[in-house]
């Protein structure tokens, strides 16, 4: 995408094709990306997704440098000590994506109970998981500032979530679930483990996967258990405000209405197991 015509096209695309939001990715022009959030705003659709190299500390300076002026950030490693205040003053909702570091730069992926989830996937998904994985991590032998910003460390993204906080900076728990072993589900209680590890409190954790979304969203039927909102929740048999890793036991799921016992929920899980490629429609 080159011109602010393409640009234009994309959006109204996108709000046109009934999605919530519209993800901008790493390299666009700065044209391309003005365009875009002028072109949101018209439409009435949030603008969310990577920060752009234009609007990136670590790679503009001047004049050539962008405003950040979209709605969420996706990724912690975007979250630098250049690019720190500019998020803050923006204004944005940062999703650290935590899971995702965690799984292919600190060796997540030997995890024992990474393990055992994954023996519980569909071989097929697996090869595709494996083809897809090492193709992205191809991508980054000839990316080195990207490659360094992803390995800065939980030690580093510890520092940089506690100051985002203390900033009154607004968290997302989102886990990019469904691409490279980034298990649906699972993905997203081992995100909230990780932010509770940078530093944020179980309710806080908790609030960034149900309320907070739903906020951001402008969803008033769900992300808090009340009178007339959706029933979809995790019914859970211990507190997760006394150990965030609680929210993985799970008495049972109530989703769209329909009760799912422990039993029920393995079971579907395991009905997926011998599907072939065509059963498969997510692929």
């Amino acid at each position: 995408m080159d011109t602010d015509i393409d640009a234009r096209k994309a959006v109204l695309y996108t709000k046109e094709a009934g999605f919530d939001f519209v993800k901008v990715y790493n390299h666009i022009t700065p044209l391309v990306y003005q365009t875009m959030v002028d072109e949101a705003k018209l439409q009435n659709i949030l603008l969310i997704g990577h920060l752009p190299d234009c609007a990136n500390k670590d790679y503009q300076n001047g004049d050539e440098l962008c405003e950040i002026r979209q709605e969420t950030i996706e990724h912690i490693s975007f979250l630098t000590d250049l690019n720190f205040d500019r998020f803050v003053n923006a204004n944005i909702h940062l999703d650290p994506t935590l899971n995702v570091e965690h799984t292919f730069f600190r060796n997540g992926l030997n995890d024992n109970d990474f393990k055992e989830i994954l023996s519980r996937i569909n071989p097929i998904t697996i090869e595709k998981w494996t083809k897809s994985k090492e193709e992205h991590m191809a991508m980054y032998k000839n990316k080195p500032k990207e490659k360094a910003a992803i390995r800065n460390g939980f030690d580093y993204y510890r520092k940089m979530i506690t100051m985002f906080k203390e900033r009154d900076g607004k968290f997302l728990a989102g886990t990019d679930s469904g691409i490279d072993f980034l298990i649906p589900g699972y993905s997203l209680h081992k995100e909230l483990e990780h932010l509770v590890e940078c530093g944020l409190t179980p309710y806080e954790a908790l609030k960034a996967a149900t309320s907070e979304p739903a906020q951001f969203l402008s969803n008033k039927k769900s992300g808090t258990v009340e009178i007339g909102k959706h029933a979809d929740l995790v019914i859970l048999n211990s507190n997760p405000l006394i150990n965030i890793m609680h929210t993985q036991d799970i008495f049972a799921v109530i989703n769209q209405r329909t009760f799912f016992d422990k039993t029920s929920i393995s079971e579907l899980i395991n009905s997926q197991y011998n599907k072939t490629l065509e059963e498969l429609e997510y692929l």
